[in-house]
């Protein structure tokens, strides 16, 4: 049953990479990453990989063919529902597609999609909404939809109307404003949407720091500087330096006194009451040189107490970014200002979305603490709102740990995230301790920024196949046999005078269809040598400190070998929470793991040696078990006689045993 139904347009979306090319490409050809992506999808995807017990229904347009079957497997990857996906049959229809080109004032996105079959094929009837929204707990939309054109804007009325309905459905509505001026002029978008929120209809509106200002201003409450004030930029420069610039933040610090948010948090609450709306929120960010490390609030203007900051400005600056989030409700203010997330984006993409579907997996039944109140009496608790917003704000930062738009992140690594750091305030912003780590910056070592979506990715396929290849040419016909058999993960062990090149071939002709990394991983030089070669991930027989900082340096994901519990407490002390248990049968098996689980219920173990198809129900079975290393999937005779059906038999066998294991 889906609690959450989403409805709006996929995109295709390509951006150069950042690094350079290590390709021989002809000027101006630039190597790009492909991913798919879709405000409405971005929130039913973080959803349903996040919320304990519920999942999220997509619904969309799509067109025939390769692009549109692409984007339901990226969706399908995080169990949402798109059974109520059309697929437009016109010849030649087309996904909308955004293509990241400097025109001369740096990259910019531009879009292609008014031609898609999202927006010349909708009409207000294209879904039967009753039958959609029944099961349904709340429907969220964006302010993008309705500015996509008419067919668009009737079916996402449509779908308000019916969720708004009690004879039919009843659910909440929450509607994200998202304005893209691109698409239209933020006075074109609010006379579509405020008639839905006189009308009762919407529960909860989500506005940015810039649409509130505006809307603000439109309804006369704003006491802030107005838009486009010289004066306070120049303000805040001088509160700035004499504020020496401060750039450090403290797990226990208090934010400095901000001129700017307390206005903003009035213009929340007024517009809140003059709206009728039950809750309203805005999500903030700051750059972490905003906040004073040790001074105890209140205290000199923030550098940002004059003038909001530009929001992907702030996210691309390069220094660390603090977030966190405010709810006006009928009860009060809901606010993580105190307990605030500092982290590192690697780009201005998804965090937004991703807040939505952590706030929302927060508010419904058996997904938080709060699971025993009713949906109603929860939105009109502040501690319940409260914990809502901070599940956004660490789930925002740990998507924004990864390029592209869908979130990777799953809901064991945001619930340690949760416990990490409850009641303060979180430090993802050095390469990310992300789950498990220190506490404060400069404890120890910390985790890779990326391990989140690896540890994710490893998780969701439970076996990973520990594979050593003696010809390269091997190499990607055994990655494709696993991939076709259902794995999307491999271990290549570097233990044959062919590996590295065996790693090549797999990266460069797999790309990101195959997740591969570099096993028995046991110097620097080899590490280095392994992420050249195109690793992933590195996973090693066991814990040399050595590596492991250089990994964490570089944040590169790594899965250090363990046997003891000293060698697991010594892996903790470097930051990390998902550690090798090798060699598993030798070291006890099953029956120790399970007496490790109790002191280190913080650790997640693969364990690697000795694993089968008879005993891995037993090790997947184990709490403290995220994935477990398979030899047996890819066995040498299969490779003498390069019977590469042989081993999509044995991957397929095996990753319908790992599907069947809760």
């Amino acid at each position: 049953m889906s609690t959450l139904v989403t409805f709006g347009e996929a995109v295709l979306s390509t951006r150069p990479k950042a690094q350079a090319s290590s390709l021989p490409l002809a000027t101006p050809a630039c190597e790009v990453i492909q991913a798919v992506g879709g405000a409405e999808l971005n929130v039913a995807v973080a959803f349903s990989r996040t919320a304990s017990d519920s999942k999220a229904a997509w619904v969309s347009t799509l067109p025939t063919g390769a692009l549109g079957d692409h984007v339901i497997a990226a969706a399908a990857d995080a169990s949402v529902d798109t059974g109520h996906v059309v697929r437009d049959m016109t010849p030649h229809s087309v996904l909308g597609t955004l293509h990241v080109v400097d025109d001369g004032s740096g990259p910019r996105p531009h879009y292609q999609r008014h031609q898609s079959s999202f927006c010349t094929t909708i009409s207000g009837g294209t879904f039967d909404w009753q039958a959609v929204l029944a099961p349904a707990s709340w429907l969220h939309v964006t302010g993008i939809t309705p500015l996509l054109g008419d067919g668009p804007r009737a079916a996402w009325q449509a779908a308000i109307g019916v969720a708004a309905t009690p004879q039919t459905a009843r659910c909440h509505v929450s509607v994200d404003l998202n304005h893209r001026p691109a698409l239209g002029s933020l006075d074109e978008l609010w006379g579509v949407i405020a008639p839905w929120l006189s009308s009762g209809a919407v529960t909860f509106l989500m506005l940015s720091e810039d649409t509130l200002r505006k809307l603000a201003e439109r309804e006369g409450v704003w006491t802030g500087p107005p838009s486009g004030d010289a004066t306070g930029a120049a303000s805040r420069k001088r509160a700035h330096d004499a504020m020496g610039a401060a750039d450090e933040v403290s797990a226990g610090a208090p934010l400095v006194a901000d001129a700017l948010h307390d206005a903003q948090r009035a213009a929340l609450a007024s517009l809140r009451e003059r709206w009728g709306v039950p809750l309203l929120g805005c999500g903030f960010k700051r750059p972490k040189s905003a906040f004073a490390s040790k001074s105890p609030a209140p205290a000199a203007p923030s550098p940002s107490s004059s003038a909001p900051p530009q929001h992907k400005d702030t996210l691309k600056g390069g220094g660390g970014v603090v977030r966190w989030s405010v709810i006006a409700s009928a009860a009060g203010e809901a606010s993580t200002r105190d307990t605030p997330t500092v982290h590192q984006p690697l780009e201005a993409l998804g965090g937004g979305d991703a807040w939505m579907g952590g706030f929302l997996s927060s508010l419904l039944p058996d997904t938080s603490t709060f699971g025993n109140l009713p949906l109603d009496d929860r939105m009109m608790s502040l501690a319940a709102l409260r914990s809502a917003c901070r599940r956004g704000d660490l789930l925002a930062a740990l998507s924004m740990a990864k390029l592209g738009d869908l979130s990777d992140v799953d809901g064991a690594s945001l619930r340690a995230a949760e416990q990490t750091w409850a009641k303060k305030t979180a430090m993802l912003a050095q390469a990310g301790a992300l789950v498990g780590g220190a506490a404060a910056a400069g404890d120890a070592p910390r985790a890779s920024a990326y391990a989140p979506a690896a540890y994710a990715r490893l998780g969701r396929a439970k076996i990973v196949p520990v594979v050593a290849i003696d010809d390269p040419d091997d190499a990607a016909p055994v990655a494709r046999a696993l991939l076709a058999g259902g794995l999307d993960v491999m271990e290549l062990v570097l233990r044959t005078p062919s590996a590295e090149e065996s790693l090549r071939r797999i990266a460069s002709q797999m790309g990101e269809s195959m997740f591969v990394g570099a096993g028995t991983v046991l110097s620097v030089s080899q590490a280095e040598r392994a992420v050249a070669a195109g690793a992933k991930f590195i996973v090693s027989p066991g814990t040399n400190p050595k590596v492991v900082e250089w990994c964490t340096a570089r944040e590169m994901p790594i899965v250090p070998g363990v046997a003891t519990a000293t060698e697991i407490e010594a892996a903790m002390g470097l930051g990390l929470t998902h550690l090798k248990f090798f060699p598993a049968e030798a070291n006890g098996g099953v029956k120790t793991l399970k007496a490790l689980g109790g002191p280190y219920a913080k650790v997640r173990f693969m364990p690697t040696g000795g694993v089968t198809e008879s005993n891995l129900p037993s090790y997947l079975g184990l709490p403290s078990v995220f994935c477990a290393g398979g030899t047996w999937l890819v066995p040498a005779s299969a490779l003498e006689k390069k019977d590469y059906k042989a081993i999509e038999v044995l991957a397929r066998a095996a990753a319908e045993q790992a599907r069947s294991i809760s």
